[in-house]
Parts: C-alpha cells; sequence; structure tokens
C-alpha cells in the first residue's frame, strides 16, 4: 500500500518560555498580525523588521549573520531606489542612501 504522506516524530520542547522570552516575527502578513497580538499581549516581539517578505531566499538571506546587501539587486523605479530583499517600504533617493537604511 502507498504512503500518501510523509510521517516523522517531533520532539518536545525541552526549554520554557517565560515572560522574558524574546519573540521575532518575520515574513508575510500573517507574521504582522500575529506579531502584533503578541505585542497588543505584553510579549517582547519584533514584528517584521524587514517589512512584509514572501521570498523564503531573501527571508533566508537576511537572518544571515553579517548580511550585506547584493548591490546587484537595487533597482531604480519613479526616482526611488529599492532592493528586492526587502520591503518596498525600505526606499530612498539614490544606492548610498539606501545601502545605509
Amino acid at each position: 500500500m502507498m504512503e500518501f504522506r510523509t510521517s516523522f516524530e517531533i520532539e518536545p520542547v525541552r526549554e520554557k518560555f517565560t515572560n522574558e522570552t524574546k519573540w521575532m516575527t518575520i515574513g508575510s502578513c500573517f507574521s504582522e498580525v500575529i506579531g502584533n497580538r503578541l505585542k497588543e499581549n505584553k510579549v517582547s516581539v519584533e514584528v517584521n523588521p524587514f517589512g512584509t517578505l514572501f521570498n523564503p531566499m531573501s527571508i533566508f538571506k537576511l537572518l544571515k549573520p553579517n548580511y550585506a546587501p547584493d548591490a546587484r539587486l537595487f533597482v531604480a523605479q519613479q526616482e526611488r531606489y529599492f532592493h528586492y530583499d526587502f520591503h518596498s517600504q525600505f526606499s530612498a533617493n539614490n544606492e548610498a542612501q539606501l545601502d545605509e537604511v
């Protein structure tokens, strides 16, 4: 008989989360909503620090230590500069300013 699902076991979490535990939500608008709900309930949370992102590769790159934006991914549109790895809320008048954001 064929299996149409992957079975796996999840080990129980050994660490306990406390009120001092710091969280970060990152990704889509869903993470924005959940992060804001957590914040409303006094949880220490950083909500989508890179803006709303849907591209898993961008998220992966942004979470790496010592991340530096690839200058080849800067794009100019309507006299503003953007970077493909970030949400469009991060923009500037030129590449140098955007690199500092």
